[in-house]
């Protein structure tokens, strides 16, 4: 009887050890868990923050162009044009005229092409469309 009393409370001491030892192990899951989800914060209020102050510096731009005065570009279109072909007749580059007009590289090309057009006496050159290719089915219907 004692032999059986023994083999009792040994297998009820080795159920509390195996207790004891299953939640240690969760115990030690759980703290790797918390420390993932508070790194998880940390990481969300940061591009929130960044988020947050990129649309506030972007609205700021976009209020400070929208505020400002209209530049050299928006004078009436012969002034500009004059002003494109002198300083390229300086020579001065595209891209430095563009910057300094507050214009597109593709507009100064333009303004340049205009201007030596009226110098010519020409009427303004048209865009050049690409050519559309017939096909197949609209060869046969024509």
């Amino acid at each position: 009887m004692q032999t059986a009393a023994m083999w009792v409370i040994g297998v009820a001491g080795l159920l509390e050890v195996a207790a004891a030892w299953w939640m240690v192990r969760a115990l030690r899951a759980h703290q790797q868990l918390d420390g993932r989800v508070a790194h998880l914060a940390d990481a969300l209020s940061l591009l929130t923050e960044t988020t947050e102050a990129g649309f506030k510096a972007a609205a700021a731009e976009i209020g400070r162009l929208a505020d400002a005065a209209p530049r050299a570009g928006a004078a009436p279109r012969a002034a500009a044009n004059r002003r494109v072909a002198t300083a390229r007749g300086r020579g001065r580059s595209v891209e430095q005229i563009a910057a300094d007009e507050g214009m597109a590289v593709g507009e100064v090309g333009l303004r340049l092409r205009l201007h030596e057009a009226a110098r010519a006496g020409q009427p303004c050159p048209k865009a050049e469309r690409p050519k559309r290719r017939r096909t197949a089915a609209a060869a046969a219907q024509a």
